[in-house]
C-alpha cells in the first residue's frame, strides 16, 4: 500500500491517493474517516461536521468529501449507541466502561470518534486505487473550490478548480509520487513529487 498525501492551502483542498493490491482479491479494501457526528453521505460525496460552542476558537466547521475513486464506490456510515467502535459484529467498548470513561470528563472535554465513514470498491479486485478530496470550512461556509476527476492515459488524478487558481493531481497507479499542476495568472506550472523530493510523499503547495 502507498498513499500520497497532498495539501492544496491557497484551495484549502486536502488530497488522499491511496494504491493498494491484495496478495488475493478476497481481501477486502476500506478507505475509513473517523468522526464525532453523524456524517452525511449522498451519492460520492460526504459530510463530517463539528458543533461550535462559545468558546473562542470555537465556531464549529464541516469537511466536504469528494470521491473520485473507485469508481461506483460504495459508502456507508457505521456507528452511533452501541456501534461506535462496531467491527466485526463486535462493539468494542469495554462493556460501556469507555463511554462511562468520556462522560466522567464532562462535555467540551473529549471528543471521541463515534462514527465513521466506509469506502469500499463494489467489486472485489486485487488492486484498488482510493482518490478522495476533502473541503474544510467553518460552519455555515460552503467550499470555494470544485472537484472533478481526470484521466488521461495511465493517469488518474484530482483537479481543484478555485476562485484564484486551479490545481491538478496527476498519479500514476503502481508508481509511489504525483505531479503537480498549478494554473494560475494565465500561466502553467508542473512539479513532479518523488520519495526524497518530499518529506514521506506529502506535498504542500
Amino acid at each position: 500500500m502507498w498513499r500520497v498525501l497532498g495539501y492544496d492551502r491557497i484551495n484549502d483542498a486536502v488530497v488522499v491517493f491511496d494504491d493498494v493490491v491484495a496478495s488475493r482479491a478476497g481481501f477486502a479494501k476500506r478507505w475509513l474517516l473517523h468522526a464525532v457526528e453523524p456524517p452525511l453521505v449522498r451519492g460520492d460525496r460526504f459530510d463530517l461536521f463539528i458543533p461550535g460552542d462559545t468558546r473562542p476558537g470555537r465556531r464549529g466547521g464541516s469537511l466536504h468529501g469528494h470521491v473520485l475513486l473507485p469508481r461506483d464506490a460504495v459508502l456507508d456510515t457505521v456507528g452511533g449507541p452501541g456501534f461506535e467502535f462496531f467491527v466485526d459484529g463486535r462493539n468494542h467498548d469495554e462493556d460501556g466502561k469507555v463511554q462511562a470513561a468520556i462522560a466522567k470528563l464532562g462535555h467540551g472535554r473529549a471528543e471521541p470518534g463515534a462514527w465513521r465513514i466506509e469506502l469500499r470498491p463494489r467489486a472485489a479486485a486485487v488492486e484498488d486505487r482510493f482518490l478522495v478530496v476533502m473541503l474544510p470550512t467553518l460552519a455555515g461556509d460552503q467550499p470555494q473550490a470544485r472537484v472533478r476527476l481526470l484521466e488521461a492515459g495511465a493517469e488518474v488524478g484530482a483537479e481543484i478548480a478555485g476562485p484564484r487558481r486551479t490545481t491538478r493531481w496527476w498519479f500514476v497507479p503502481g508508481r509511489l509520487g504525483a505531479r503537480v499542476e498549478v494554473l494560475e495568472d494565465g500561466r502553467t506550472r508542473s512539479r513532479e513529487i518523488v520519495p526524497g523530493g518530499s518529506p514521506a510523499g506529502n506535498i504542500t503547495d
